[in-house]
């Protein structure tokens, strides 16, 4: 258990007779009775008695304290590479499976407070983000005169980005453009899924080029020519054509609520072709917020995408 307090709380006279989860409940109304139960079992002492349980019995005066939980850091599966720096922008090389920002359970294996431990008082942040599983090309800046640059940048839609991507199946149309809205899904639990026959959907533009392609899976550049959540996840699955290894496009909502439960069957897993989604942030174009000037920058595909594509007999372009 954390040693650091997160709450303490002295039971009043009010609160006699209630259960310590109820009492629990009264003091932290946001948190549901099961999460209440939990951290009881977890995380909670009170002072007049040695081992609580949901159900012990509150005592007027005594005091209930809550300990901070645990945080376990992902692993960082290797370092970001610098592609580019100078004195307003650092362009970074993210590997999968690195988070590009601090959450509460990732203080400080991210992207972000990786280079900032490399740049010491540098104030460095996120021109725009990708997912955790999505590798390649990302900006930060280091002035907020660069920031706001790259912000109307992104807000004009003036910065090309060139995505590759090791979808499922072989694509027959080689190239295109996938004009279909995206809105909340509507089926099951995954409130998060985008999908074309959502809610609330909003226009969306996807352009394709298949670069390569087998019985089995196909090599796919894409440029997104509208910035939607999930935009080239959902358009690529509306298609028929899930991204490898993309859990939440790539199973059935039913398969997908077995993932997160850690239920997934054998047969699910096999299907997904990846253990990651095989998406890569290939190329970048932006105008340089000090110069003015076009600047391009680029990053190879990634070891495990070169090599399910050639599990999959997709001839790779050399150029």
């Amino acid at each position: 258990m954390n040693p650091v307090p997160a709450h303490r709380y002295v039971v009043s006279e009010h609160y006699r007779s209630y259960r310590l989860d109820r009492y629990l409940q009264a003091m932290i109304p946001k948190l549901s009775r099961a999460r209440i139960q939990s951290a009881i079992r977890e995380r909670v002492t009170v002072s007049w008695h040695a081992r609580p349980r949901p159900a012990l019995t509150v005592v007027p005066g005594g005091e209930v304290t809550i300990f901070f939980p645990e945080i376990v850091e992902p692993l960082v599966p290797s370092l970001p590479r610098t592609i580019h720096e100078d004195e307003a922008i650092l362009v970074a090389d993210k590997p999968a499976g690195l988070l590009v920002h601090p959450t509460h359970s990732c203080l400080k294996n991210n992207l972000v407070h990786l280079l900032r431990a490399e740049h010491p008082g540098v104030p460095l942040a996120l021109a725009h983000r990708l997912d955790r599983d999505t590798s390649g090309v990302i900006v930060l800046t280091k002035s907020v005169d660069a920031a706001r640059s790259l912000a109307g940048q992104f807000e004009r839609r003036e910065i090309e980005k060139t995505y590759l991507a090791a979808v499922l199946g072989r694509m027959e149309r080689m190239r295109g453009v996938i004009d279909a809205p995206l809105g909340v899904a509507q089926r099951l639990q995954v409130i998060f899924k985008r999908s074309t026959d959502g809610v609330r959907a909003q226009h969306a533009q996807t352009g394709f080029r298949v670069l390569g392609r087998s019985r089995t899976a196909s090599l796919v550049e894409l440029t997104p020519k509208t910035g939607r959540r999930h935009q080239l996840r959902a358009h690529l699955a509306a298609i028929g054509h899930p991204i490898a290894g993309d859990r939440l496009y790539g199973l059935s909502d039913r398969d997908y609520l077995r993932h997160l439960r850690g239920r997934l069957q054998d047969s699910a897993r096999e299907a997904l072709g990846a253990e990651r989604q095989l998406l890569h942030a290939h190329r970048l174009t932006l105008r340089h917020p000090s110069t003015g000037r076009a600047a391009t920058y680029a990053s190879p595909m990634p070891e495990d995408m070169l090599r399910f594509l050639e599990e999959q007999a997709v001839e790779i372009p050399t150029a």
